[in-house]
């Protein structure tokens, strides 16, 4: 394959497809990163909106621990496509990089767009209590529990995601020495999750 797409770029030097494929084939194939990001690059030259080449780009990037180049990626990328999944993966990436403010304007967004968005809440709720605003992340992580404890009650085959928020409440609820709350989310926490040693 790497061949051929060579073979077209020779033959048409902006020919976006097969620069775009080439550097497909690049990250995912060969894990060659560098040499994708020259051609994700050209291919963002010509035209940044095509084929999430953007975000693509900054894949390569984080690959190569370039969090803050991934992070410019992905913002360029928002600017395009600003979805809530997108500025969670912003927020996933600017942590690598201890940007605590950066994850909670990252989940200001989210949250404007979709209020019932548990993952906001919780890298929000996680985010404020390195600020020391434990009472600020305890009602964003208590809201994350919330969404996912009803989407579990309404649907039992679904699985919940509430690792993280059970964790984090339990540790912050201590941090203001409330200790029959932070006991009530651990026994919630070893309900869900009996075979984890973390709530014991």
């Amino acid at each position: 394959a790497s061949t051929f797409y060579l073979k077209a770029i020779e033959l048409k030097s902006d020919y976006i497809d097969a620069l775009n494929n080439y550097a497909q084939n690049l990250r995912i194939n060969i894990e060659n990163y560098d040499e994708a990001i020259i051609f994700y690059t050209r291919v963002i030259e010509l035209n940044p909106k095509y084929e999430h080449a953007l975000f693509r780009r900054g894949i390569c990037k984080g690959n190569l621990k370039d969090y803050q180049g991934q992070i410019d990626d992905y913002s360029q990328y928002i600017e395009y496509y600003p979805t809530p999944d997108h500025y969670i993966s912003r927020a996933l990436i600017r942590k690598k990089i201890n940007d605590y403010q950066g994850m909670i304007e990252d989940c200001n967004h989210v949250i404007s767009i979709d209020s019932t968005n548990s993952f906001a809440y919780q890298i929000r709720g996680q985010s404020k209590a390195v600020f020391k605003d434990f009472i600020g992340g305890i009602e964003d992580l208590e809201k994350a529990i919330q969404i996912e404890e009803s989407r579990s009650q309404l649907n039992p085959a679904y699985n919940p995601h509430l690792f993280g928020a059970y964790k984090h409440c339990g540790i912050s609820k201590l941090s203001i020495k409330d200790f029959q709350g932070a006991l009530d989310i651990f026994d919630k926490f070893i309900v869900y999750y009996p075979n984890h040693p973390e709530p014991y």
